[in-house]
């Protein structure tokens, strides 16, 4: 083990704060918590030299622009066929396939949906999705849009309840709200 050195200097309160947090909740002293911060840093800074110039301004694009991800295949579908060609044609299969490194019928319910909402998260397609499983055994789910298009909102719903109804077994019901769209599965 290398010597450790001493080092004495003043921090944001709030960032001071959320290293206290992570020492709590994972049982480590505070300079632990510091270490694996600082390591972490310079382990990101070394794989982001690696990066080229084109990879480097894909992240900046997300960090910067507002944009978001569809498969070609579905740009394509709704180009050429309309909006609501996109419904049926996406790659929501092959991409929960991908994410879950599982073939979908191996899935279960809540594997897939933990990979929808990996997916819509990293596509910057919602805010966020929030899960609320009901007593009936019926699962609802909250998409939290950022396209601000309640016509976007529409085909996306209409193109995920889609996605379980055919793969998973469920009815799905959906309901467009102002700020995105909720989906009820049941079985």
């Amino acid at each position: 083990m290398s010597a450790k050195r001493h080092i004495h200097t003043t921090i944001k309160h709030e960032l001071y704060q959320k290293i206290v947090d992570l020492s709590q909740k994972r049982g480590e002293r505070l300079n632990e918590v510091i270490e694996k911060a600082i390591e972490r840093y310079f382990q990101n800074s070394a794989e982001l030299k690696k990066l080229n110039e084109i990879d480097k301004l894909r992240i900046e694009v997300f960090e910067v622009m507002d944009v978001c991800i569809i498969s070609k295949e579905q740009l394509r579908a709704i180009f050429e066929n309309g909006p609501d060609s996109a419904i049926k044609n996406n790659a929501n299969e092959i991409a929960v396939e991908w994410v879950a490194s599982k073939p979908l019928d191996k899935l279960t319910l809540k594997e897939a949906i933990e990979a929808i909402e990996k997916i819509w998260l990293v596509c910057d397609r919602i805010r966020k999705l929030e899960t609320i499983e009901h007593e009936d055994g019926s699962i609802s789910l909250f998409f939290f849009s950022k396209m601000a298009s309640s016509k976007i909102d529409e085909i996306w719903g209409k193109q995920l309840k889609y996605f379980f109804e055919k793969n998973f077994d469920v009815s799905v019901s959906l309901e467009l709200r102002s700020q995105g769209f909720v989906l009820r599965l049941t079985k």
